[in-house]
């Protein structure tokens, strides 16, 4: 049976990433770089993060635990609906994504070409 979540965090999403999991699951969760004693009998769900078509963290969380479930977190920024729900104020409108004006661009362009 699944013991733990353990995760791996560059820049804090897949941190909290694994803390939302845990709160949902009720598992306790765990930063890999605090874990120094292998537990190979322990199952466990790894969260890391992508760099280079690599999972990071996986050669460590796999000979230190059996891992059931992988997540790899990574490759495009988050949807503005995804960053609402996550700061649990989903509905609500985002004022980073709002623009700052609606007024359309008076800017006209010039096409000229030379002639020979």
């Amino acid at each position: 049976m699944i013991s733990a979540i353990v995760y791996t965090s560059n820049s804090g999403y897949t941190a909290e990433y694994a803390r939302l999991l845990g709160r949902a699951t009720g598992l306790p969760v765990n930063d890999l770089r605090q874990v120094h004693t292998p537990q190979p009998d322990e199952e466990v769900i790894f969260l890391g993060w992508l760099m280079a078509d690599r999972v990071m963290g996986w050669p460590k969380v796999n000979a230190f635990f059996k891992v059931r479930a992988v997540c790899q977190v990574g490759m495009g920024p988050a949807s503005a609906a995804a960053a609402a729900a996550r700061r649990g104020d989903a509905g609500k409108p985002d004022k980073r994504f709002v623009p700052k004006s609606s007024k359309k661009s008076t800017r006209k362009f010039r096409i000229t070409t030379k002639s020979r």
